[in-house]
This record gives structure tokens, C-alpha cells and sequence, in this order.
């Protein structure tokens, strides 16, 4: 791997930890650290958003089924018996924030960038996302895209992972 290359990936990662950090902890109140530790396989949701324009990619935000109440409840404020569809949106809507974030830090111009809503389903823990009727955008062989990924801890034991995907330009 090429120094270029190592720095690309390094500056990508500190991007997705300061937007992951700033959700977490000045909207949702919760701490969210760093892990090397891969989850076990299991049901998981995925969310991902589309940025087309400058810069043009793809973020991808996934937590195991089990953390989805505990998300649900932290984003909402209260404890709850959650059903799938609102759980569903509870992800979509962690992953609307952490894209944002994550836009405005790779210094998108106003206007140059727009993302896409929220796209969720839920994966029987194949990392290829395979649902049948079509899968997550994973452009992980193109040519002219670079991938970052970076798993989290928060809550007691819930996992979070984030992909953010870029074309070069």
C-alpha cells in the first residue's frame, strides 16, 4: 500500500469518526468508541444513502437486529416495544445524520452534492447483503472507488459499522 493510498484511507476514517462521534454524542447523548472487533454473524440492518455530485460515493451504516431497540429508544428518547418499521427508520435516520456529517467534512460545495433518502433492509448476516430482490451498492471491485470501514461500540454491547464508499476524482 502506497503512502498516498495509507493517507487517503486515514484521512477518510477520521472524517466518519468525527461525524460518527458528533451524533452520537451531541444528539443521541451516547457513547460511541472504536472497536477492532467484528461482530458474529446474526440478523443485522443496513442502511445506506447515495452522495451524487461532487464528491460522489456511497455511506452504509449497519447494527445488529438486537441493537435496533436500543437504537430506537436512544434516538426517540424513551424505552419502547418498537415494531420493525419504526426500528427500520430509526437506522435510516442514524445513517441520514452520520452522511451529513460526513459530506460537510469532505467539504462538499453548496448545491455541488446531493444524497439520496435513506434506503434500510434487514440481512441475514451475509456480509454480501443479498435480499433476493437486489443488493446494498458494494462497488467494492470498481475501478476509481476507494472504501473505508470502521466498526463501533455503543450502548452496552451494540455493534455499528460504517462504510463510506468514494469514487476518485
Amino acid at each position: 500500500m502506497s503512502t498516498m493510498t495509507y493517507g487517503w484511507v486515514e484521512e477518510k476514517l477520521e472524517i466518519v469518526d468525527a461525524a460518527v462521534r458528533e451524533v452520537f454524542e451531541r444528539m443521541l447523548w451516547e457513547e460511541c468508541r472504536v472497536s477492532n472487533v467484528d461482530w458474529a454473524r446474526g440478523e443485522r440492518i443496513c442502511a445506506w444513502i447515495e452522495m451524487r455530485g461532487e464528491p460522489e460515493g456511497c455511506c452504509r451504516v449497519e447494527v445488529a437486529a438486537a441493537a435496533g431497540d436500543l437504537l430506537t429508544d436512544t434516538l426517540l428518547g424513551s424505552e419502547g416495544d418498537w415494531d420493525a418499521e419504526l426500528i427500520d427508520d430509526a437506522v435510516g435516520e442514524l445513517c441520514n445524520m452520520i452522511t451529513g456529517g460526513v459530506k460537510s467534512r469532505l467539504g462538499a460545495k453548496p448545491g455541488a452534492c446531493r444524497i439520496t433518502l435513506p434506503m434500510v433492509l434487514r440481512t441475514g448476516g451475509d456480509s454480501r447483503f443479498d435480499t433476493g430482490a437486489g443488493q446494498v451498492p458494494v462497488w467494492e471491485d470498481a475501478a476509481g472507488i476507494e472504501t473505508v470501514r470502521r466498526l463501533y461500540w455503543f450502548g452496552q454491547a451494540s455493534t455499528l459499522a460504517v462504510t463510506l464508499q468514494l469514487r476518485k476524482s
